[in-house]
């Protein structure tokens, strides 16, 4: 592990998993992603539906996975003007490999919240 704890830099960049964790490992991307994967969705019912994030990473986390083209972002010419999201080919493709790992988080909630506790009682 590197001194500043992150186990991935012992890995080459072209280490598959490194790859996967740069584009994924964030707090909330793969919810975004997860959000945007029945329809296209406007930005403020994204943000409504994201209770948790501010304004500012919503933004950045949309931003990045446009730059990513995983998200093809749309203006749209509306009173006031407005913003649709949705994903890419590669985006849903991305999005087939995490809903396991979202179904698992759904059905094993309480051991989620165990381990969290058992990390943070660590610290």
């Amino acid at each position: 592990m590197s001194a500043d704890g992150s186990a991935l830099e012992r890995f080459p960049r072209d280490y598959p998993v490194a790859k996967f964790i740069d584009i994924v490992g964030d707090a909330w991307t793969p919810i975004v992603l997860h959000q945007l994967a029945n329809a296209p969705v406007r930005y403020g019912v994204l943000r409504r539906s994201l209770p948790g994030v501010s304004k500012k990473m919503l933004t950045q986390t949309l931003r990045r996975l446009e730059k990513a083209r995983l998200v093809i972002r749309t203006v749209i010419d509306t009173n006031p003007i407005g913003t649709l999201y949705r994903l890419t080919a590669e985006g849903r493709a991305l999005l087939t490999a995490l809903e396991p790992l979202c179904q698992w988080s759904q059905d094993h909630a309480d051991l989620l919240d165990t381990l969290r506790d058992n990390l943070s009682a660590e610290t």
